[in-house]
């Protein structure tokens, strides 16, 4: 009694095993004899053998699988081959030819065939035709986008400071620092930045003090000092909101900008800092005794210093007797819905980072596309619009100028994860996965998460295990559920179909689940929508051998016929 598992076939990677197992009744198998088996898959129009295997009896010498005369026994044989479509719809024989044996085992048919003493046993059917179904597989790997790096949101700023005397708050122009060229280029500066009239996020007021002075005197002082320039800001900006062509639209400063003052007592970091850039001879020295002495002594330490050094009151602590003011204002952006028009219509009006990110507005791919092929115009140089064109024609079905696209991108940006993930993905799309593997984990280590990717090629090589940990099933998943239902789960593989998009082969699959639960209704009504979506599935499911069980019910017959 021959039987072979399992049954039908099943294809995964890209071979087909089967494990055949033969069952000898007692006093069958004659001591001398020997049987010469060659399992043949058969198709329409050709055949594919697997390696032969010998059964032998006790008393033959040589290679073989042993059957006692007096208990019989059972053997068993495992073998592969290689996948092809033509093995779908096909039949497993065992041709078995059975010789004498006495000067032992002979290795080939030819051989067992010249011997003289052979009877060809009639052919034996074990199994019927190859499930494919690990082979529907969608090439959905994750291409890689390069990020268009817009932000919505950016803050431009400009950044003036006030200078005093010492033990001073008054606002006094003939201050020395306050009379240099420099320093009143900065407060204009701040002055036009604020007349652009853009929208202010706030103006930040800091005063501070020299540490030479008492603790406490240096905090009010410096307070005293934030004040003096709120107070100057408020009448500053009342003057330019004044000033023709001005764009700053404001009544009251004082109430409608959002003021943030604080005042931080003696610039002891910016002290230390002076002096480590300072000329003085001694400064470490000087620092040491600083850093050294207690948070009471200190001030008494510098005033000390100031005797022997008198280029520390004369040029260290002068800059640091201030009040900063800092104006924080939000750049003025186009709209999003600018942008995702400008894209299409007015591409060179746009920034690289503005071009890219009007892409992301479009789900067709040929409205992406025009985007990008606007963007390697206007921008040359830009790696990422050529990267991001290349996956779109992947989409697209464009193979040969997608491979254009990714090569260009590669001469501007070399050893870049998205590129090279995407090279593997255009791999994939062409067949060619031993490639695609290679860029994935190339990929990988230049930093890009290729796991997906890597997973869809573990349901390839048939290790569903692999493919599930890398995956990580995400949900509505085409390959999840394809996943799930080559793992046996069935109820999880028709809750993702169900959730998947609704396409022709997602309604296959679906038919599928149905037929492995004996769920006839799930089976023809999924089936019937897939061949709607798809009349080529007909056929298909005509020779699937996932439908065996139906080829014979009319309900099946008459959607296939």
């Amino acid at each position: 009694i021959w039987t072979a598992t399992p049954n039908p076939l099943e294809v995964h990677g890209d071979v087909v095993e089967v494990t055949i197992e033969g069952e000898f009744p007692p006093k069958y198998f004659e001591q001398g004899a020997a049987m010469y088996v060659t399992p043949v898959l058969r198709y329409e129009g050709g055949a594919v053998a697997y390696d032969a295997f010998t059964v032998k009896g006790e008393d033959v010498a040589g290679d073989g699988m042993v059957v006692k005369y007096k208990e019989g026994g059972t053997i068993t044989f495992t073998g592969t081959v290689p996948y092809s479509p033509d093995l779908n719809a096909s039949e497993l024989f065992l041709v078995p030819i059975i010789y004498s044996a006495k000067e032992g085992t002979l290795p080939t048919e030819e051989e067992v065939l010249n011997s003289g003493k052979y009877y060809i046993i009639p052919d034996v059917k074990v199994d019927d035709g190859v499930i494919h179904t690990s082979k529907y597989i969608l090439n959905n790997e994750l291409a890689a986008i390069s990020y268009h790096a817009y932000k919505k949101e950016t803050l431009a700023s400009s950044s003036a400071k006030i200078f005093f005397l010492v033990n001073r708050y008054n606002l006094n122009w003939r201050v020395p620092l306050n009379k240099l060229d420099a320093n009143k280029e900065k407060l204009a500066g701040v002055n036009e930045f604020l007349a652009l009239g853009w929208k202010i996020k706030d103006i930040e007021i800091t005063g501070w003090a020299s540490p030479e002075g008492e603790e406490l005197f240096n905090r009010d002082l410096s307070e005293s000092r934030s004040t003096t320039a709120h107070n100057y800001m408020i009448k500053e900006m009342k003057k330019i909101a004044k000033q023709e062509g001005s764009c700053l639209k404001i009544e009251c400063p004082k109430d409608e900008v959002n003021w943030d003052i604080t005042w931080q007592g003696p610039d002891w970091d910016g002290f230390m800092t002076a002096v480590e850039n300072s000329a003085l001879t001694d400064k470490r020295a000087i620092l040491n005794v600083i850093k050294s002495a207690d948070q009471a002594n200190r001030e008494e330490e510098i005033r000390n210093m100031i005797l022997i050094y008198p280029e520390i009151e004369d040029d260290l602590l002068p800059p640091l007797r201030k009040a900063t003011i800092t104006v924080n204002c939000y750049e003025p952006k186009r709209t999003d819905e600018q942008i995702m028009a400008y894209g299409l219509a007015h591409p060179d009006s746009l920034k690289i980072n503005e071009l890219l990110y009007a892409a992301t507005f479009y789900d067709n791919e040929v409205d992406q596309l025009a985007i990008y092929l606007s963007a390697i115009e206007l921008y040359p140089k830009c790696y990422r619009a050529y990267n991001n064109a290349g996956e779109v024609l992947i989409r697209m079905g464009d193979y040969e100028d997608a491979l254009v696209m990714l090569i260009d991108a590669e001469e501007l940006k070399p050893d870049d994860g998205a590129i090279t993930n995407n090279f593997g993905v255009l791999a994939c799309h062409v067949g060619d996965y031993e490639n695609a593997e290679e860029f994935f984990f190339e990929a990988q280590e230049q930093g890009i998460n290729v796991d997906y990717n890597l997973g869809v090629l573990a349901i390839l090589d048939g290790d569903y295990a692999a493919a599930q940990k890398l995956t990580g099933t995400p949900d509505c998943n085409h390959n999840t559920g394809l996943l799930q239902l080559l793992n046996k789960d069935y109820d999880a593989a028709q809750k993702t179909f169900e959730c998947a998009p609704a396409d022709a082969l997602t309604y296959y699959l679906l038919a599928i689940t149905g037929a492995r639960q004996d769920n006839a209704q799930l089976m023809l009504e999924n089936l019937m929508m897939a061949i709607e979506m798809d009349p080529e599935l007909k056929i298909e499911a005509m020779y699937d051998r996932e439908f065996l069980n139906y080829f014979d019910l009319p309900e099946f017959v008459a959607i296939v016929q």
